[in-house]
């Protein structure tokens, strides 16, 4: 899995970058973790189905996953999993103002894991 971060990390694997990793079978996946949603549309658009997308910022997974992301990785999931899983699974089913529901709840925690202390934020939740 190759994991695009910029926000956090200062690593953005841009399309030409995926371009050349497009030739490693061993590559499989991107975990793209932008803030620009239009970067998952991108992908498809590039690659179609050649590497299996998933979201990587927890306040716009919702998104992503109804731009056709695989799921998503969070820290937040493992603090609230049924609501996580209900989202994902309402979200496959285009069942989105079901999931907006739950969605908008859960948002202001979300929003934890996109700031610089997201670690202490997720492990201070968890408690």
């Amino acid at each position: 899995m190759i994991y695009s971060n910029s926000v956090t990390y200062g690593v953005d694997v841009s399309i030409e970058g995926m371009a050349t990793l497009a030739n490693e079978p061993t590559i499989v996946s991107v975990k793209e973790a932008t803030e620009d949603t239009r970067c998952i549309s991108a992908l498809y658009a590039e690659f179609d189905d050649r590497f299996i997308v998933f979201g990587g910022v927890d306040d716009i997974a919702l998104e992503s996953l109804m731009l056709g992301c695989t799921g998503w990785i969070s820290g937040l999931t493992n603090v609230l999993p049924q609501e996580s899983v209900a989202i994902y699974k309402l979200a496959q089913q285009g069942r989105y103002e079901e999931a907006l529901e739950i969605w908008r709840w859960f948002l202001p925690l979300l929003r934890l894991d996109t700031i610089p202390i997201l670690v202490q934020c997720i492990k201070f939740c968890e408690k």
